[in-house]
């Protein structure tokens, strides 16, 4: 027989998106800045806006345009160093000997050392002639200047008069201390400089007193 019987058409049910519970991991959009602050660069963090003024950028870092990163601290040019010229009453020179590093021998040269950063040429003289002779420094007379391009330095040479008292001797860098009439063969280029020019005149640099509490001025005369 016939069935009578109707049938609905059922449909499936689509699943929908259910809404994000409290404290799910579900992104949220990114909120837009105010047209009032766009396109007017990042903020810096805090520990590099510290102490600064005005606008720009550094280091390829981009800073809000009214602060500027605070400024670094200048760098040294060049090495100085400062060497003494001492004689005796028979005219010899002292000459020291470093000690041998490295399986090296040490090399001749006059007393003196490299100027530390933030010291006055005087002091570091005073400084040297003591670490490695053991005296003090009463007249201090620029004579002359070495300079090395190549190295992007240059050694100032001081004729020394040394206070009564303390007779030089090899310290804790140094090797031999003694007065010499001639130059030794295994001399640093800066001694050999200098002893040569001895040859000719340092006259042209008699123009200051390092004496404390002396005038520097080009031409002074002690009274």
């Amino acid at each position: 027989m016939p069935n009578d019987r109707k049938y609905k058409l059922i449909k499936p049910k689509l699943k929908t998106k259910s809404k994000a519970k409290a404290g799910s991991n579900v992104k949220s959009k990114p909120k837009k800045l105010p047209a009032s602050t766009r396109g007017a660069g990042t903020v810096a963090p805090v520990s590099t806006l510290l102490g600064t003024t005005g606008g720009a950028a550094m280091d390829g870092v981009m800073v809000h345009p009214h602060v500027t990163p605070r400024p670094r601290a200048p760098r040294l040019n060049k090495e100085v160093a400062v060497m003494a010229w001492i004689e005796d009453a028979y005219g010899d020179l002292l000459m020291v000997k470093q000690k041998a590093k490295r399986g090296k021998p040490g090399l001749w040269s006059f007393p003196g050392g490299k100027v530390a950063q933030g010291e006055s040429l005087r002091s570091s003289l005073e400084r040297e002639l003591m670490e490695e002779i053991g005296v003090e420094v009463d007249v201090a007379t620029p004579l002359d200047v070495f300079d090395r391009p190549d190295r992007s330095a240059f050694t100032m040479l001081f004729r020394v008069i040394l206070k009564r008292g303390l007779a030089p001797r090899p310290m804790a860098e140094i090797d031999k201390a003694v007065f010499r009439k001639s130059l030794p063969i295994n001399s640093t280029p800066s001694a050999q400089y200098f002893w040569q020019r001895a040859q000719f005149s340092f006259e042209p640099l008699h123009v200051f007193d390092l004496r404390p509490n002396v005038p520097q001025a080009l031409g002074a005369e002690e009274e």
